[in-house]
């Protein structure tokens, strides 16, 4: 792994700056990754916020950008309330600007899992008293597809 960065990007259309710490590898072939993250309430954030934590893939080739993304968040101006949800975000192909959820076709939830994105994640943790935790994992199942699980803890 590499030193964790920072990074802050606006998005162009609605010029939202969304701020970033994360921890990195360098390129190379990867088949997976699985993280275990604590879940966290975030009650004062505002319409125009997005506040989460979520493991990705991406891939940048010669100027095309696909992305698998999976985690929790709390996202008002997705869902219209403030609720912490289980959300996976992705491009479909190197064109598109992505989709949440189920959005989009071509997303298949894996059979059985016991969160669909989208849902509803409570408790949330409590500073100092009880910490409440999500583990995910996305592998690769073939030349072309990519799983994903999830499972609260």
């Amino acid at each position: 792994f590499q030193f964790p960065w920072r990074a802050d990007f606006t998005d162009e259309g609605s010029n939202i700056i969304s701020h970033y710490a994360m921890w990195h590898t360098m390129p190379g072939k990867f088949y997976g990754l699985r993280a275990e993250m604590s879940i966290w309430a975030s009650p004062n954030i505002e319409n125009s916020q997005e506040s989460g934590a979520s493991i990705q893939i991406y891939c940048q080739d010669r100027g095309h950008y696909n992305l698998i993304q999976a985690g929790f968040h709390i996202l008002p101006s997705l869902y219209h309330n403030r609720d912490i949800r289980f959300f996976t975000y992705w491009t479909k192909d190197s064109r598109s600007k992505g989709c949440y959820n189920l959005q989009c076709g071509g997303f298949i939830p894996a059979s059985g899992a016991k969160l669909v994105p989208g849902q509803a994640i409570a408790p949330p943790s409590i500073y100092g008293i009880q910490d409440h935790y999500i583990r995910l994992s996305l592998n690769k199942t073939g030349s072309k597809f990519w799983r994903l699980g999830g499972v609260p803890s």
